[in-house]
């Protein structure tokens, strides 16, 4: 089984640190015909470049596309989903939202 150590005859545990995938089914929204006016949410994750990334999607989203405003949001682990109260937020605040790896 996943995390659980598996041991030979000279003592030396061997750890699995993988998980199981999660899934979940989702219908993708309609895509706006356009960002001009728009909320745009971003979300980001701690990877060491994702703020310098982001930074500067938000400043051409307002440069080429006119958005209205961008909300951030902030998700602890690439490997992990976001918290459900950060995506309730952006969901509730935001027209559309985009993440993705700043690595």
């Amino acid at each position: 089984m996943t995390g659980e150590p598996t041991f030979k005859k000279s003592g030396t545990g061997l750890i699995d640190p993988t998980s199981a995938p999660v899934t979940q089914a989702f219908q993708l929204p309609k895509r706006p015909a356009s960002l001009e006016g728009k909320t745009v949410g971003i979300l980001v994750h701690n990877k060491w470049h994702a703020p310098i990334f982001f930074r500067f999607v938000e400043k051409k989203l307002r440069e080429r596309y006119n958005v209205k405003q961008v909300v951030w949001g902030n998700k602890a682990f690439t490997s992990k989903p976001a918290p459900a109260e950060v995506v309730d937020e952006l969901a509730r605040q935001c027209d559309v939202a985009i993440t993705g790896t700043g690595d």
